[in-house]
C-alpha cells in the first residue's frame, strides 16, 4: 500500500513538473533527471568506504589529543603536590636520590595509568661562581623535574592502506624548585 502512494505521489509531481517545464521557454524533463539520480545511486556508498580510514584516524588522533591533555592536567596537579610532599622532606632516608623515588612512586599512584611513563630528576642551585656578587640564598635549594611521557594508543595502526604510526612518546615536564627540608618555602 505504502509502494502505492508513493508510486502515485511521484506521478503526480512528475507530471506537475512537466507542466511548469512545458510553459516556459526552457524545455526540461522529469524523467532526465531521475534518470541521473538512478546512476549516482551508489555514490555515497563508494564516498563512504574511501573516506572511512580517513575518518578512523582523525577519531585515533582526537582520542589521543583528549588523553594526552587529561593526563597534562592531571600530572601538573599530582606533580606540584608530590614535590611539596616529598621533596621537601622525604620519609625514610634524607637524600636528593630517595626523594626522586618517592616523588616518582607517589606521582605513579596517583596516575594510575599505564599510557605514561614518568620520570623525576633534581638539580642542585648553587651560586654561579662566575657572578661576583652572586651567593646562595639557600645552600639547599633544588629544583626537581618532572617528566611525562605519554605512549599514544595504538602504537601502530594501518587500515585500507592509511597508516597511522605517531611517535613512540611524546613529553610533558613540570619543573618546580623548592628549599629541602625548610617546608613551605617555594622559589
Amino acid at each position: 500500500m505504502f509502494d502505492n502512494t508513493l508510486h502515485h505521489l511521484c506521478s503526480a509531481l512528475a507530471a506537475r513538473i512537466d507542466i511548469f517545464c512545458s510553459n516556459n521557454r526552457n524545455v526540461c524533463r522529469f524523467n532526465s533527471h531521475i534518470a541521473v539520480l538512478q546512476d549516482n545511486a551508489g555514490q555515497m556508498c563508494v564516498e563512504l568506504v574511501v573516506l572511512m580510514p580517513i575518518i578512523l584516524v582523525v577519531i585515533l588522533i582526537s582520542y589521543n589529543v583528549g588523553m594526552y591533555c587529561n593526563l597534562c592536567s592531571r600530572f601538573d596537579r599530582c606533580a606540584r603536590e608530590a614535590i611539596l610532599v616529598q621533596g621537601v622532606a622525604p620519609a625514610g632516608e634524607q637524600s636528593a636520590q630517595h626523594a626522586c623515588e618517592e616523588i616518582q612512586n607517589q606521582l605513579q599512584a596517583s596516575m594510575d595509568t599505564e599510557l605514561c611513563d614518568i620520570e623525576v630528576q633534581n638539580d642542585a642551585l648553587h651560586a654561579d661562581p662566575s657572578r661576583p656578587l652572586s651567593y646562595a640564598v639557600s645552600p639547599l635549594l633544588t629544583r626537581y623535574t618532572c617528566t611525562m611521557k605519554y605512549k599514544p594508543w595504538p602504537s601502530s595502526f594501518v587500515c585500507a592502506g592509511v597508516a597511522f604510526s605517531p611517535q613512540a612518546y611524546v613529553e610533558h615536564k613540570k619543573f618546580l624548585v623548592v628549599d629541602r627540608f625548610r617546608a613551605g618555602v617555594l622559589v
